[in-house]
């Protein structure tokens, strides 16, 4: 059965091969649970607003905490980059970003295509195609209920937009403008494209509709969000913009809308941080969400932030005189880490052999293992071995074990290690024929081998 690669598009020739990419992966468990302990020491690897250490009430007193986003961005980066995985880490080249019209206008320099022209093309798509929100029902029927312009009141609005130059006081612009309400998005598209034709450059246009639209009051216009988005992806774009000679695709924008999100939808042999992780904040239609979900990581015992009092002398003036006075918050607990992964439909569609299955598994659970935020870096260096760790089989409903913390108050390491085993043993007992819990492996600092215990689990679902 012969396999074909369209650019990095990893496609089956037939549907007997794309059966045989979903079904090469054991129907082992569905679910991976992974809890994870580690000693801090004087670390603020999470801050809030404020400089100061997250936390929370857990268990009648005040955690340390740290956000899910905070140790997903540290696990995407590890993925993306650490050089210990070199043969598997080209599975995870996407790069979450809200730069989409920049991306798509260097690719299509590369392809041949002059800066201004590229430019023009790759803000139109991101204008028209990318940054809309949804053609759902319910967001259709919503865009019904706004304000419709057309005709000469479209015409003459737009003229006025770009004779205004940035000025945009209505009573200034001297054209009748729909009051009340929004405008639809088609209205709002067919008004950029009428300030393109009075002369604005596409970007240009979009800026000056944008602006116009905002300072009356206006919902934003398919305000730029987060996205992730792989190479091969921006390669698909770039390449249908240059074939078509149009950041429209050459069609409407519904059916633009409807190719881009069949497009997103495939399988791709650089999009597995997509299956992971999702997509974040998607700003199409075309939603996904990731298979591996992250809890706030959260401390074992109460314990408050304490103040580092510092100075900075002025070696050059007379007295050694303190030219900088500050402080900086900062904490020291055991943190509890817990992540689950949906398993059993990881790999669906991907043509790949079970051994590198096998070690994208074990890079993941060693990168989660690794995963810890990065703030203060610098000056409370935080990176701290695993002290602990076990991994739990499930075959429905996964659940965490933070609950093993909650009456805890003492803030050894010890105490928190033997807390998490005794409520493992607890979770087992109560959940083996109920959601089919299973321990399939255990970490010990000094005593396992970190490469061991995640070769031992993904052996386990591949």
């Amino acid at each position: 059965m012969k396999k074909v690669e369209q650019g990095n598009v990893m496609q089956a020739s037939t549907k007997e091969d794309l059966a045989m990419g979903e079904t090469n992966q054991k129907k082992g468990p569905a679910f991976l649970g992974l809890s994870v302990l580690r000693a801090m020491g004087v670390s603020n690897p999470n801050r809030g607003e404020d400089g100061s250490p997250k936390s929370v009430m857990f268990g009648g007193g005040k955690r340390m905490r740290w956000s899910s986003q905070a140790e997903m961005a540290c696990a995407e980066n590890l993925l993306r980059t650490d050089p210990r995985f070199a043969e598997v880490r080209k599975y995870f080249q996407e790069d979450l970003t809200m730069k989409i019209a920049e991306s798509v206008a260097g690719k299509l320099v590369t392809l041949g295509v002059d800066s201004k022209q590229a430019e023009e093309w790759a803000a139109e798509f991101d204008s028209v195609v990318f940054r809309k929100s949804s053609n759902s029902k319910k967001n259709q029927a919503k865009d019904q209920a706004k304000k419709e312009i057309d005709g000469e009141v479209l015409k003459n609005l737009a003229a006025a937009i770009f004779e205004a130059k940035g000025s945009f006081d209505e009573k200034e612009l001297k054209v009748k403008v729909p009051k009340g309400g929004a405008f639809s998005e088609k209205s709002l598209a067919d008004l950029t494209e009428a300030v393109v034709v009075c002369g604005a450059e596409q970007e240009e246009a979009v800026k000056m509709v944008a602006d116009f639209y905002k300072n009356r009051g206006g919902e934003p216009i398919g305000k730029p969000a987060l996205f992730r988005i792989s190479q091969s992806e921006l390669n698909w774009i770039a390449s249908k913009i240059l074939e078509t000679k149009s950041g429209t695709f050459g069609v409407s924008q519904d059916r633009a809308i409807d190719m881009l999100n069949e497009m997103l939808s495939q399988k791709r042999s650089d999009g597995l941080l997509s299956e992971l992780l999702g997509r974040m904040n998607a700003c199409t239609s075309y939603q996904q969400d990731g298979k591996m979900y992250i809890t706030h990581a959260i401390g074992t015992a109460p314990s408050e932030a304490e103040d580092d009092y510092f100075t900075g002398f002025d070696r050059l003036a007379d007295g050694r005189n303190a030219a900088h006075i500050g402080s900086k918050e900062f904490s020291a607990p055991v943190m509890y880490q817990c992540y689950v992964i949906e398993m059993r439909n990881l790999f669906d569609g991907y043509i790949l052999s079970e051994d590198i299955k096998r070690k994208i598994v074990s890079m993941v659970i060693r990168v989660l293992m690794d995963a810890v935020p990065q703030g203060c870096h610098a000056k409370m260096f935080s990176n701290t071995e695993v002290s602990y760790a076990n991994a739990i089989a499930w075959d429905a409903n996964p659940r965490t074990l933070v609950n093993a913390f909650q009456e805890n108050d003492d803030a050894r390491l010890s105490a928190a290690i033997e807390a998490l085993k005794q409520h493992t043993k607890n979770m087992l007992t109560s959940y083996a024929d109920d959601g089919g819990a299973k321990q399939i492996a255990e970490f010990s600092f000094g005593q396992d081998s970190t490469v061991k215990f995640a070769n031992e689990v993904a052996n386990v679902f591949i």
